[in-house]
Parts: C-alpha cells; sequence; structure tokens
C-alpha cells in the first residue's frame, strides 16, 4: 500500500470520527423542556404539551470543541411571515452552516429576529447530527394549574 492511500485511510477515517463527535448525544443536563402551544382543557384540568431543546450555546460549544476554526454560519433573513392564531408576525431566517466543505441549510422561526436566527443555526446543527436524538424524546403532555399566560407545569417535563 502506498503513502498516498494510506494517507488517504486516515483522512476518511479522521472525518467519520469527526461526524461521530458532532452527533454523539448531548450531555443529559444541557436539555431543557420548554412549552410549545397554548395550554388545552380537558375534563377540567389544564395540560400543554412541551418538547426537549438545547440552548444555541450547547451547539456553538459542539462546533467549537469538535471542528475549532473550521465551521462557518451564515443567516438570510426571509419575509416576514404571519403568526398562528393571531399571535403576530413570525421573523424568519435561513441558515447555512458548513462543516469542513460540507454545507446543510435549514430555516427556523421565531418573534424576534434573535428567536429566529438561533432556530434556524440550531436546525441547521441537526442536520448534521448535533442534538438529533432530542427527535426522539415523546412530545410530554404535562398538567397546568390553570389556562392563562402565566400558567406554570405541575410537575418536571423532563419527569412527565
Amino acid at each position: 500500500m502506498d503513502e498516498s492511500m494510506i494517507a488517504r485511510q486516515d483522512a476518511y477515517i479522521e472525518k467519520t470520527d469527526v461526524w461521530a463527535k458532532l452527533s454523539a448525544p448531548v450531555p443529559a443536563g444541557a436539555i431543557s423542556w420548554r412549552q410549545d402551544g397554548k395550554v388545552t382543557s380537558r375534563e377540567g384540568k389544564y395540560f400543554a404539551r412541551f418538547v426537549a431543546y438545547i440552548e444555541a450555546n450547547t451547539v456553538r460549544e459542539r462546533l467549537d470543541t469538535v471542528v475549532p476554526g473550521e465551521w462557518d454560519l451564515t443567516l438570510d433573513l426571509l419575509p416576514t411571515i404571519a403568526g398562528e392564531d393571531g399571535d403576530g408576525a413570525q421573523c424568519s431566517f435561513k441558515a447555512r452552516l458548513q462543516i469542513l466543505g460540507v454545507i446543510r441549510e435549514d430555516v427556523g422561526t421565531g418573534r424576534d429576529y434573535k428567536q429566529a436566527s438561533t432556530d434556524a443555526f440550531k436546525r441547521a446543527a441537526v442536520r448534521f447530527g448535533v442534538g438529533n436524538e432530542l427527535y426522539d424524546y415523546e412530545q410530554n403532555w404535562v398538567e397546568m394549574d390553570g389556562d392563562g399566560k402565566y400558567a406554570r407545569p405541575l410537575e418536571d417535563p423532563a419527569v412527565a
């Protein structure tokens, strides 16, 4: 086997290792839960759906640890879209994440520029496997202490 073939093999193994490290599960302590949608009433009780998420800083830290200086993010502002159920307009961005020359894109939305750009960044990172395991979590329906804007869960959504 000549040296160029060995070098290509080593480069392939190294890149495979990088993708595995990017898609490794995030630490349990980095996973949080947020309410997704409005509180609904069932049989005299109030419930809300909760979904697992990670912060954008967790994604950035993973990229900086695994591929320091080898990733780039570009955000493009998209036209504003009408909010659901009269909640107001939603901002949206398209994120273009490049890691070691490989590009993945996705779109994120939110009530403001920060929320929308962060959502787009995290969604593009998922296309490289970062935090992908969060989609394996079931949506948790948790009993709430009321149906108002400031209703709180009666139990920890991570435990429910």
